[in-house]
């Protein structure tokens, strides 16, 4: 609350000609009245008071400057005090200063401007105390009724009411208690006068121009008067209204969610709970707590959180055999927090069997991992002896070979080499998944290895009638990298475009280098790929319908492979394809070097992608 400021100051000084003086000087600045006798002073100061500032002398005949302002400062604690001393009163002055009885002293003779800053400052002192929301107090009863009331600056600004007025009229501190709160009050007091512990009471007030606030009281200390013929009991009263109209008007919104199953709760800027659904009861008891009570410490500091960052956030918690997820979310404003809990038990209990389920699927995952490489282990022996001996027999090593028996036996060649491929190809999975792929690195031509595999390759091109076309710089690109899988991974990709596009096709591979890496494509003018196809093409065991002609299909691996052997070298690999206008598989190689150890640590991940 704030009360109109006035700006008359009043001086007192028993030397008329010095008054003069001070009205002169201050005239042009201030609206001045100016006493010589104190006690008149003090009977206008009562009646037509508070004035913003008051000067006057220490020595006066009839009351003393420090009596007068003592007196002022029980009637308008509001008003500023200001004492004019000379040499031998500066110990009062100083002691006066102290108590807080005064704001301030000046030494007689006193210069015009450093009274004129004094007022000045003082108009400032006086306005902030105009602005105080609250207030302490002294009740001084003799054992029946209430005697006494004197109150601190900030009294006026609350009430409305001057110290004088509760003076004149001590039950008019009772008085201004609505009807209704009263009674509370009074126990209030009562239990406080006979020596209970009592809490802070929040009660509603009635100001001196009639408007309703809303007031916590605490009691401070209880002890006797100087003489210890009367109790006192010191207290402090704080004007909540602001916080009142604030939790009000959150009870008000708070009857939205009041039939939400679900759990709402709105807690102030203390931790405190100001309201909570029906819902919101399993929450309160879980927590221990009742509205109007303090969250646990550990939720207040979600909520501090909250408030300070401004956005929402979710704290979960576990009610005996419930979950439930938390929302603090700040009001807009306003330093209230909402809750919003919701119930998850059912997703909690969903993600502890996915969870559950996921570590199975590891475990067998491993299993299968562990089965394929055993397998394909014991398979590779007895296939090198099949190997062998086909190779023996279509040299005539164990005589002469007829025709439809060589012809057998190249089949047969040529389905041991498919197997062996296979069986390859799981080695390298197996290997891959358990990150024991080791890479041995070597400065190695690029231009050289592009060369040198689509010669490899030629044969196999030729005899479905389809051109390999290379672009490569004229200076030799190098870098670090293990030749036999980059030899693996481009041959995976020409293979492949040689399988499955259309006799008489092409196939154009490129190298192109800048500072940072080496960049290989090879592109054919096959069928090409769908969005969808390529979405999945790099997944194990995934081979695209769209893929056409007589050539063999794989086991779906060798995509996958590559793409974690690039990885494996620090590069990337994607394919870029439009349906029907062919396929290019682009990947990088960096030049710099890469530490063997990162790489056999990361294939693990690398491969998991």
């Amino acid at each position: 609350m704030s009360v109109n400021m006035p700006k008359t100051i009043l001086l007192v000084d028993d030397d008329a000609h010095l008054l003069d003086g001070f009205r002169r000087w201050l005239c042009s600045a201030f609206n001045i009245r100016t006493f010589s006798v104190p006690a008149e002073a003090l009977s206008v100061i009562r009646q037509e008071g508070p004035f913003p500032v008051i000067v006057s002398d220490m020595r006066m005949p009839d009351m003393d400057g420090l009596t007068l302002l003592r007196c002022v400062r029980r009637c308008h604690p509001e008003s500023v005090c200001i004492m004019l001393t000379g040499d031998s009163d500066q110990e009062l002055a100083v002691q006066a200063l102290n108590e807080g009885h005064i704001f301030r002293f000046l030494k007689k003779p006193c210069p015009s401007d450093a009274l004129r800053t004094a007022i000045e400052d003082g108009l400032g002192e006086y306005h902030n105390r105009c602005l105080q929301s609250g207030f302490q107090y002294r009740l001084y009863h003799d054992g029946q009724t209430l005697t006494d009331v004197e109150v601190g600056p900030g009294c006026l600004a609350v009430t409305g009411y001057t110290g004088a007025d509760l003076m004149d009229n001590p039950r008019q501190w009772e008085e201004l208690t609505l009807l209704e709160d009263r009674l509370r009050l009074r126990m209030f007091y009562t239990d406080a006068h006979e020596g209970r512990p009592v809490e802070p009471i929040e009660y509603r007030l009635c100001r001196k121009d009639q408007t309703m606030i809303w007031v916590r009281n605490t009691l401070l200390r209880r002890q006797s008067d100087a003489e210890g013929c009367r109790l006192c009991l010191e207290g402090q009263l704080q004007d909540v209204t602001e916080r009142k109209r604030s939790e009000q008007q959150s009870e008000f919104l708070a009857q939205f969610p009041k039939e939400n199953p679900n759990p709402v709760l709105r807690v102030n800027a203390e931790g405190r709970v100001i309201y909570a659904n029906d819902a919101g009861a399993p929450l309160l008891e879980m927590w221990d707590r009742q509205v109007g009570q303090l969250l646990p410490q550990e939720l207040y500091e979600v909520v501090l959180n909250a408030r300070h960052s401004g956005s929402p956030l979710t704290y979960e918690q576990k009610c005996r055999d419930r979950y439930y997820a938390i929302v603090c979310a700040p009001v807009r404003d306003c330093e209230d927090v909402n809750l919003y809990a919701r119930d998850i038990t059912e997703i909690k209990r969903a993600e502890i069997e996915l969870r559950r389920a996921n570590r199975e699927l590891v475990e067998h995952d491993r299993l299968k991992s562990e089965f394929v490489s055993t397998v394909t282990h014991e398979l590779r022996t007895p296939l090198c002896i099949f190997r062998n001996i086909i190779s023996n027999a279509l040299a005539g090593v164990h005589g002469p070979v007829s025709k439809s028996l060589k012809q057998n036996l190249e089949m047969a060649q040529q389905g041991v080499e498919r197997l062996a491929r296979i069986i390859s190809d799981f080695l390298d999975v197996s290997k891959i998944e358990s990150g024991s792929l080791q890479i041995e690195l070597c400065q190695c031509s690029l231009n050289d290895l592009i060369d040198e595999t689509c010669l490899s390759l030629e044969p196999l091109a030729a005899a479905r009638k389809i051109r390999i076309y290379t672009a490569l710089p004229d200076e030799s690109v190098t870098a670090l990298v293990d030749r036999d899988h980059i030899v693996q991974v481009l041959v995976n990709l020409i293979g492949n475009a040689i399988k499955f596009i259309p006799q008489r096709g092409r196939i154009d591979v490129s190298l192109e280098r800048n500072e940072q890496e080496a960049t290989i494509r090879v592109r054919d003018n096959g069928p090409g790929l769908t969005q969808e196809e390529m979405g999945r093409i790099f997944d194990r065991f995934v081979q695209a319908k769209i893929f056409k002609g007589p050539g063999e299909h794989g086991t779906g691996l060798g995509l996958t492979i590559s793409r974690a052997l690039v990885q494996m070298h620090g590069g990337k690999l994607w394919v870029q394809s439009e349906e029907g206008n062919g396929c290019e598989f682009v990947f990088t190689i960096p030049k710099q070097s890469i530490c063997k150890k990162t790489l056999s640590v990361t294939t693990n991940s690398v491969f998991n992608q």
